[in-house]
Parts: C-alpha cells; structure tokens; sequence
C-alpha cells in the first residue's frame, strides 16, 4: 500500500488499476494477475480513490480510471429513472 500511495501522491492524473501496479513498481506489466487487481482496488478505495463507474477512451481502448473521491465528476449520481 506504500508504493500505491507514493505514486498516487505524485501522480494526480486519472490512472488505470494496471496504470498504478506498474508505474508504483508492485508489479511489471506482465506479472499482474486479477488478484493483484483486486488487492490495488482495496488499496486506491482505502486512500480515497474512486473508480469511474463508465469506461473511458484512450485511443482505441476503453479503461476504468480512478480519481481522488474529492473530483467533482466523481460527484456526480445520475438518478435513476423508474
């Protein structure tokens, strides 16, 4: 949770899950496994991370980001209708 922490902390741009494993030095790009996913997911919510609840685009590819909880987009609940 250290490393996750320090490159949060140094980093305040929307990042994948992989993103965080990678770039804190938890894991190369090739040895994450789901249940490192799972764990860096308890991590970022314990630190005040959220992840979007939508997909975002980067180039051709769709991600999950996380963002600190404080973002005003993350904020945002569309109610639902019904």
């Amino acid at each position: 949770m250290t490393r996750l922490a320090e490159f949060v902390n140094k980093n305040k741009f929307p990042f994948t899950t992989s993103d965080a494993l990678e770039q804190s030095g938890c894991r190369d790009a090739n040895q994450q496994r789901s249940n490192d996913f799972k764990d860096a997911a308890q991590c970022l919510k314990a630190l005040g991370y959220v992840q979007d609840k939508n997909q975002t685009r980067r180039g051709k590819n769709r991600y999950r980001l996380w963002h600190p909880a404080s973002d005003d987009s993350a904020a945002v609940q569309v109610p639902e209708s019904g």
